[in-house]
């Protein structure tokens, strides 16, 4: 007669054979998670840079269709008052928010306007004013549209403005200051189209005047992401950028002054 086997025998973990194998877990997550917060900011900022792209092409169909004119800034006339985003969304150039789209939220993410890295909430029911000095600088700015219906949120700033000396590619048509002033540029006004900036990550326009407005949001706001007249889209450090504190530097009328200081990037079509 067989006598019963005895059941197996499992050797347990020790206590500290668990510790051992919870330590290098946790090495190796802090290995990693590193590594995928790098990855997902890669993500967001190569997201924006597309992003840009897309609206370098929306612009380029509205100067092709508009006789080579870069779209204004503004545009301003008898029942017409529009900013550089509405036109093209009214043109079909770019998409359409839903209708009723309000100031102050929820805002419309459907579109190339929105940055991967913006925030989407706002400092107070005041959305344009506070968001234009917005320090974080992710938050987006508001363009009503009284005369086509299709508002529109933007986390992107354009390189306009208003100056005596004209020298940003994209102009107030007319101007604010001067009703008889009716001047808009051609991407062929530039001097080098392809250094001159178009589109930036920042908060609405005229920077020349308000510098913190050219915002690094990528990276933990080290770089920053900008589209050239040229069409093409890239990333810059910051620092490379002009600074807030210089707005009597990019206000001269010599250009020299600011591309000795900012070789990388010109912000004038006189540069």
């Amino acid at each position: 007669m067989r006598s019963p086997q005895s059941p197996p025998r499992y050797r347990r973990f020790t206590l500290i054979e668990l510790l051992v194998v919870v330590a290098i877990i946790a090495v190796l997550a802090s290995l990693l998670l590193p590594a995928l917060s790098r990855a997902r900011g890669k993500a967001k900022t190569t997201g924006c840079l597309s992003n840009l792209r897309q609206i370098g092409l929306a612009l380029d169909m509205y100067s092709a269709d508009g006789d080579g004119y870069l779209v204004p800034l503004s545009y301003s006339d008898t029942g017409l008052n529009e900013g550089w985003p509405t036109i093209p969304e009214a043109l079909g150039y770019l998409p359409k928010p839903p209708a009723g789209l309000a100031q102050n939220g929820p805002f419309f993410t459907q579109t190339p306007l929105y940055c991967p890295d913006g925030l989407r909430d706002k400092l107070s029911s005041n959305l344009p004013t506070d968001n234009f000095s917005c320090a974080e600088g992710q938050r987006p700015s508001w363009w009503s549209s009284p005369s086509f219906g299709t508002p529109a949120h933007t986390w992107y700033g354009i390189n306009g403005g208003w100056d005596t000396i004209h020298a940003t590619p994209f102009q107030q048509w007319p101007h604010n200051d001067n009703a008889s002033h009716f001047w808009l540029f051609k991407v062929e006004n530039a001097k080098n189209p392809s250094k001159v900036v178009g589109i930036y990550d920042g908060v609405s326009f005229n920077q020349m005047g308000a510098l913190e407005r050219i915002q690094g949001r990528h990276d933990n706001g080290i770089n920053t992401n900008l589209l050239h007249l040229d069409g093409h889209a890239a990333t810059y450090r910051r620092t490379s950028l002009p600074l807030p504190g210089l707005e009597n530097t990019v206000r001269q009328t010599n250009p020299n002054s600011l591309t000795a200081l900012f070789p990388e990037v010109y912000w004038r079509i006189d540069q």
